[in-house]
């Protein structure tokens, strides 16, 4: 059985030691390891994995002992898909640096998620060399601004022209630049505070207003904000007209 398995989760196992990855690298067969949360692992875990030449998905998000210098153990993992290192706080620019230079990073790799890395603009733009990635996360990277996430989504872009789902985090999102959605097919906009208040805070409430009245913004991405909007006025006692005015102010016009 162990040599058809395509599957692995351990996601969770906090306990798990970089022994135990080890004992799991001759599944060749596998196409998908899930290692999100087993916080006890290191770069070693990384090394046990480089010869695992089928893997489609890895999962190592949460581990926070992973560092750039474990990354450039993933080189032989040409046909990655999918990749998760949110929440590890020991990626930099360096390691997305290496990253991208990977064989087969801009032929295969279609989701990067990359939430809370310690990576900065000049990190960003190498993420622009990805050119058929689809799906990017990097919500809670408070270093990062708009106009370094535009320019990467533009090259992605271009190269070839799929529509791509992009996360940010309130940092970004305060002055975040609408040409940079031109390429999206979503926008998903994490605020850790409350979106009325947000409204309230003129460079959000101009971005909001100019995103959603802007033509190249969709109607998801629009009723998604609106929403929000209307579940936080709605708990406020004299929120009832300000929430209509609110929704009114942010529909598209005809």
């Amino acid at each position: 059985m162990c040599h058809t398995l395509r599957t692995l989760s351990l996601s969770g196992c906090r306990r798990l030691t970089d022994e135990a990855v080890m004992n799991v690298s001759h599944l060749l067969s596998l196409e998908t390891l899930n290692l999100e949360g087993c916080r006890c692992l290191t770069d070693r875990s990384l090394v046990a994995t480089s010869g695992l030449f089928n893997l489609r998905v890895l999962d190592i998000s949460q581990c926070d002992l992973i560092t750039d210098a474990g990354l450039d153990h993933l080189e032989g993992l040409e046909n990655l898909e999918e990749l998760s290192l949110g929440w590890c706080r020991s990626i930099s620019n360096r390691g997305l640096d290496t990253l991208t230079m990977h064989p087969g990073r801009v032929a295969w790799l279609r989701v990067l998620r990359l939430a809370r890395c310690n990576i900065t603009d000049n990190g960003v733009e190498y993420l622009g060399r990805l050119l058929s990635l689809e799906e990017l996360d990097l919500s809670g990277c408070v270093a990062i601004g708009s106009a370094a996430v535009g320019r990467a989504l533009e090259k992605v872009g271009e190269g070839h022209g799929a529509v791509m789902k992009c996360m940010i985090g309130d940092a970004s999102f305060a002055s975040f630049e609408l040409d940079a959605a031109n390429h999206l097919e979503s926008l998903i906009i994490y605020l850790v505070a409350n979106l009325l208040l947000y409204f309230f805070i003129s460079p959000y409430r101009c971005c909001i207003s100019r995103l959603l009245t802007c033509h190249t913004a969709l109607e998801s991405c629009k009723n998604s904000l609106v929403h929000h909007l209307r579940f936080y006025t709605n708990c406020v006692a004299f929120s009832f007209h300000l929430s209509l005015s609110l929704e009114r102010s942010l529909s598209f016009p005809p």
